[in-house]
């Protein structure tokens, strides 16, 4: 081989490793800038919502990587949660939302129907999730047990006329085990994005 096809074979080299070089630092940038964007929308909703919520006051849905979503469109928290610090205190183990009879209740997140019925009076449904179950009363729905949900699917309605919070009010607990109870509202708050550097 001669020196010149060698020089050309090494120019032709070069200028194929620069392409690839531009074209990496050209990923990089997009998906570093994509990062960013996201993690800046999650943290504009997250220091909105680190204000209380008010009785009557309109709360405010996370659009941005939310676990959960309000069962009720427009909701307004009436009782937040209160989570007792030992399991047989009294407390309020979950949230009370405004609402009127009648109204579509939809799933917070996807799962299947583990109760529908009476509980000491009450008309109950439970929506077991992945890694928690949903509760509301006074709830009915026509669903059998093991139906499965969407998210955001209506699958339920207000009953009214519950002896907890009234006429005009739903209450949605959220538990992860049988007396581990979660608040409801921390589970529809925006979530921080952690960033990976690109790989090489």
């Amino acid at each position: 081989m001669s020196n010149d096809d060698l020089s050309k074979r090494q120019r032709t080299y070069r200028l194929r490793q620069m392409r690839v070089n531009r074209y990496r630092a050209g990923l990089h940038f997009r998906s570093t800038l994509a990062g960013l964007l996201s993690l800046i929308c999650c943290l504009v909703i997250s220091s909105i919502q680190t204000r209380p919520i008010a009785a009557h006051e309109p709360a405010v849905t996370a659009p941005c990587h939310a676990e959960y979503q309000w069962p009720v469109d427009h909701p307004t928290i009436l009782k937040a949660f209160s989570n007792p610090p030992q399991p047989w205190l009294s407390g309020h183990r979950g949230v009370d939302l405004d609402a009127e009879p009648g109204l579509p209740i939809r799933a917070p997140a996807k799962g299947s129907i583990a109760f529908a019925g009476q509980v000491a009076g009450k008309s109950v449904v439970s929506l077991k999730h992945e890694k928690a179950t949903s509760t509301f009363e006074p709830a009915s729905t026509e669903l059998k047990a093991g139906s499965k949900v969407r998210k955001g699917e209506v699958f339920a309605k207000h009953e009214g006329g519950s002896d907890h919070c009234g006429d005009h009010c739903l209450h949605w607990g959220l538990r992860s085990g049988p007396k581990s109870y979660l608040d409801p509202a921390s589970r529809v708050t925006a979530k921080l994005i952690g960033l990976k550097p690109p790989l090489d």
